[in-house]
């Protein structure tokens, strides 16, 4: 499994820091993460969305949720039928989402 490129990008930022000990806990607890998905109604629509699984702010839920409630982004068929998406769920469908906008902008701008 290959890891997502925020966690890439913090262990080669922090590597001269971290033990090889301390980055193989992060990248054990990276890929053990996971967040319950939930039905919720928004502007007479079914949504999903995700849960939180520890307490304290989590950006990358806010994020997620945010474009999950207006429709921009939808969990995949295995997220939906498993209830529950991982980090490397969240972070492949932000990045699929940033990539297609990016592309997108980039072709409009070469109109």
């Amino acid at each position: 499994v290959t890891p997502p490129l925020c966690y890439l990008l913090l262990t080669v930022h922090h590597s001269w820091r971290l033990s090889s000990h301390s980055q193989h806990k992060i990248h054990s607890r990276w890929q053990t993460m996971a967040y319950q998905v939930k039905s919720v109604r928004y502007q007479a629509a079914s949504r999903k969305i995700l849960l939180q699984n520890e307490n304290g702010p989590c950006p990358l839920l806010a994020a997620a949720n945010a474009l999950l409630l207006r429709g921009v982004i939808v969990l995949s068929s295995e997220c939906i039928r498993n209830g529950v998406a991982s980090t490397e769920d969240v972070v492949n469908m932000l990045a699929e989402r940033a990539l297609a906008s990016s592309s997108f902008s980039s072709k409009l701008e070469g109109v």
